[in-house]
């Protein structure tokens, strides 16, 4: 038997209101279509742990289909068992890999055309492009502190601007996935006033705030 399955069954007496999953998502924030369905912090991330290429790698469009119809019985199953609100993982700014070499979420960029079926058209912009600025019209290194931190080596993690409109564009789309498979909610981490840009949609979104 399954073990989530086999776990889901041992809340059926005694089911939570709400049950958060993490990154159980058909299609990450940060890599794109991969296999990794939990535990990121363990597998790619976190001291002492080693990053998991194979965790993060791109799945074929068939793969992804079949991840699909498994986060729609993974769902299905946890609200039969009484639990009437699941909710996953998303980052509102994190994406990683590495824009050089064209890894992680630029290798999922670069072959975007074999997930458009869920995705839609390319963004015509590289998403070198969407990183957060500072003052100095440079891009803002890293996500929760480094550009490279030692447990995401030889990969980094990146700011995206959360104004900037193909991000945007991006996340209402995953965040569609999300329903479609059945969740009940999503859970946007890291939107908080800290992080600061001034790429020219942060400007001019500055600009009309300060008009009224």
């Amino acid at each position: 038997q399954n073990p989530i399955w086999r776990d889901a069954a041992r809340l059926r007496d005694a089911p939570p209101d709400l049950m958060h999953v993490g990154k159980s998502v058909p299609i990450l924030h940060n890599w794109g279509p991969v296999p990794l369905l939990s535990g990121e912090n363990q597998y790619t991330g976190g001291p002492g742990h080693t990053l998991s290429r194979e965790a993060v790698r791109l799945l074929t469009p068939e793969e992804l289909g079949q991840r699909i119809e498994r986060l729609k019985a993974y769902t299905k199953k946890w609200h039969e068992v009484g639990v009437p609100l699941v909710v996953p993982y998303s980052s509102y700014h994190t994406i990683a890999g590495d824009h050089e070499k064209r890894e992680g979420f630029w290798r999922f960029y670069d072959r975007w055309e074999d997930y458009a079926k869920w995705l839609g058209p390319k963004p015509t912009e590289d998403p070198f492009g969407w990183l957060q600025v500072g003052k100095e019209g440079v891009f803002v290194p890293g996500a929760c502190g480094g550009y490279s931190p030692d447990y995401y080596a030889p990969l980094h993690r990146y700011r995206v601007c959360p104004e900037h409109p193909e991000w945007r564009k991006l996340q209402a789309r995953l965040t569609e996935l999300i329903a479609e498979v059945g969740y009940d909610g999503v859970f946007p981490d890291n939107s908080n006033p800290e992080n600061l840009c001034f790429c020219k949609y942060c400007q001019e979104g500055f600009r009309q705030f300060a008009r009224g």
